[in-house]
């Protein structure tokens, strides 16, 4: 009888170690670290490769006792595959920290996204991105080595530095005219009056800066002469 159960054990002990060595590939295949995916496909990923990890787990527990029991393993020694099952789900809950406060961020950061081009005060905008930036320097050290939180960190950086084009853009200097310019030589097809600041985002404002520098250039030498006509006017 004793000798049929550890037969059985041993037999399952072995299925549970394929499966074991099935995941742990699969999570070296699977999971999320790069920078560009969506944080709330990266935490949906995840937590489908946790809910296998605890299954895997519970299934190792019972085989361990099991072994104990039947006096297949000594009490308390652990197969050699524990310790790589241990990393790697320490390394998916490091990951499922991290990318549950970055999605908190891209949140806050969308919804920046989605302020009215008309109402953008960029004063306000660089205090926002401020924040989100502080937000993002408080995760803790051993979060910040992914390359989703690098991602991130880039992106506000860019957002910040491109803060001076969006202020310009902002000027009484800006007519429709120069909007449609703008437009074809960027290749987009905005209506004016629901042009949003992820559309102003979306375009690369840093990669574009000559051509957005060359449309500020005339709105504003325009501006100037505008100005000067109205002068010369008033004195005649």
């Amino acid at each position: 009888m004793v000798a049929s159960l550890q037969m059985k054990i041993v037999a399952e002990d072995k299925v549970v170690e394929n499966k074991t060595g099935e995941l742990l590939t699969c999570w070296d295949r699977e999971k999320p670290i790069a920078g560009n995916l969506k944080p709330d496909d990266a935490v949906k990923s995840i937590t489908i490769l946790e809910g296998k990890f605890n299954r895997l787990h519970e299934e190792r527990e019972n085989i361990q006792r099991a072994k104990e029991a039947l006096e297949l393993t000594e009490f308390g020694v652990l197969p050699t595959s524990e310790e790589r099952v241990q990393v790697a789900f320490e390394e998916l809950q490091d990951l499922k920290s991290v990318w549950l406060e970055l999605s908190r961020i891209w949140n806050q950061l969308d919804q920046l996204k989605e302020t009215p081009w008309q109402t953008v005060q960029p004063r306000r905008l660089r205090s926002d991105l401020d924040v989100l930036a502080g937000q993002l320097k408080e995760l803790p050290s051993r979060l910040r080595q992914y390359a989703s939180h690098e991602h991130l960190r880039r992106t506000l950086q860019a957002y910040t530095k491109a803060n001076q084009l969006v202020t310009e853009l902002k000027s009484e200097a800006i007519k429709e005219r120069h909007w449609r310019s703008l437009m074809r030589r960027l290749n987009v097809n905005w209506v004016l009056s629901e042009l949003t600041l992820g559309q102003m985002w979306d375009i690369d404002l840093l990669k574009n800066e000559v051509i957005l520098r060359d449309v500020l250039a005339v709105a504003q030498g325009e501006k100037a002469l505008e100005e000067f006509l109205k002068q010369v006017c008033s004195i005649l």
